[in-house]
């Protein structure tokens, strides 16, 4: 289970490497370079590497590996999920109704492309504020020939759009990247 702000399973804000070996088995934790996006990368941990369930972990106390800045979550069909079924694989359609309406986020097509910027007041407003929990959407290519000749789908680049646009939902974008982040 995934609390945005608070813990993924055994994993909170105090947590460490040596902590992650003790509860997972060593064999499961290494420590890797993360990609933070736009070329960057840090030093960091991934728990399960290689598997469905991979997760990465960067660190507040990088030295000590300890105290978790933030846990980011890439791969479909992972177990992990929030309380409200939230996992990567979850669809634009999916979030609207969970939110009850239309949410904004950021245009695909570039490093930070589809991050869901604001709930509009939603049900998902308070649980999934962007200082705990980050969600980023991507399309397939393939689901653009969804799309009729009389639609348009024109959501790229670093500019805000709403979710509730019809063409959206016919291409329905879902969740490739969650990124849980401790304060």
């Amino acid at each position: 289970l995934c609390i945005p702000g608070e813990s993924v399973c055994k994993i909170n804000r105090n947590s460490s490497e040596e902590e992650l070996k003790k509860n997972y088995g060593e064999k499961y934790v290494k420590q890797d370079r993360i990609y933070l996006g736009e070329g960057d990368y840090v030093s960091g941990t991934k728990l399960f590497p290689r598997s469905k369930n991979e997760i990465e972990i960067i660190w507040k106390d990088n030295l000590n590996r300890s105290n978790p800045d933030r846990i980011l979550f890439h791969n479909q069909g992972c177990d992990w999920k929030t309380k409200d079924g939230i996992s990567v694989g979850t669809s634009l359609n999916e979030l609207e109704g969970l939110n009850g309406g239309p949410f904004r986020f950021f245009g695909f097509a570039w490093d930070y492309g589809g991050t869901i910027s604001d709930w509009l007041n939603g049900a998902l407003s308070n649980y999934y504020s962007n200082e705990k929990f980050i969600l980023r959407l991507a399309y397939e290519k393939s689901d653009l020939k969804k799309l009729s000749s009389n639609e348009n789908f024109d959501f790229d680049g670093d500019v805000e759009f709403t979710s509730d646009f019809p063409s959206l939902h016919v291409v329905n974008p879902k969740v490739y990247e969650m990124v849980l982040i401790f304060k």
